[in-house]
């Protein structure tokens, strides 16, 4: 993963007003992660040219392939959210496993459930349902601590 600073001076740096982290999807469209008002900088993370960031799996309930993924020591250390269909306002039963990390662990992953891996719109579309989720319940934990 690259980090890149984009700023039109050194005083800017000291006195930003807006931070904006997004990333490249596998089509090269910039996916916003997160956005803090202020202006001037922009922090891009990037992957490699075919790197991949982030992989979505879709499992029957009760599968023990998800158990596994959870027990890999690799694996464990990556941001790994699951979810079920009926969480993402889905019809169905089928548990949808979100993995963030490095290149090393997604690789590993695919290996141990390549099989069951999203792929394009189908996957885009899901990672989207994930985020919205995880955004809404940030934006309540806010409200509820505020």
């Amino acid at each position: 993963m690259n980090l890149r600073f984009t700023s039109t001076d050194e005083e800017s740096i000291k006195n930003f007003r807006h931070i904006e982290i997004f990333y490249l999807t596998e089509r090269g469209e910039r996916e916003i992660v997160h956005s803090i008002q202020k202006n001037l900088i922009t922090i891009a993370i990037m992957g490699r040219a075919g790197e991949k960031m982030y992989a979505i799996f879709k499992f029957n309930s009760g599968d023990r392939k998800i158990d596994e993924l959870y027990r890999d020591d690799i694996i464990s250390r990556q941001t790994i959210i699951k979810r079920d269909t009926r969480s993402l306002g889905m019809e169905g039963s089928d548990i949808y496993i979100l993995i963030e990390g490095s290149e090393e662990a997604i690789e590993k992953v695919r290996k141990i459930a390549g099989e069951f891996e999203m792929k394009d719109e189908e996957k885009e579309r899901i990672y989207r349902k994930i985020k919205e989720a995880e955004e809404e319940a940030s934006l309540g934990m806010g409200a509820i601590f505020g």
